[in-house]
């Protein structure tokens, strides 16, 4: 999967997804979409990490995909973006 809406990370500087992850998420939010995106793991393999039903897996990391799209919409104000 891919987090095409999320700034990458920089590689050649050593920059992590975690550091590119808005910092209101959760930490629940921050380690299901590193364990989806950084380390390619799939709803069983969370599953059996986090000891929760796979499905619970995916309903959480919707929520986490659209609590970040949210924050990433935000002005430093918290006021969202105009759309262009």
């Amino acid at each position: 999967p891919e987090l095409a809406w999320l700034a990458a990370p920089d590689r050649r500087t050593g920059e992590t997804l975690d550091e590119v992850l808005p910092r209101q998420l959760n930490q629940r939010d921050r380690d299901l979409l590193k364990m989806a995106y950084e380390e390619g793991l799939s709803y069983q393999e969370m599953s059996q990490r986090l000891s929760v039903p796979p499905a619970t897996c995916g309903t959480w990391l919707y929520r986490a995909r659209q609590r970040c799209k949210h924050y990433l919409t935000l002005t430093e104000g918290g006021i969202p973006h105009e759309k262009a």
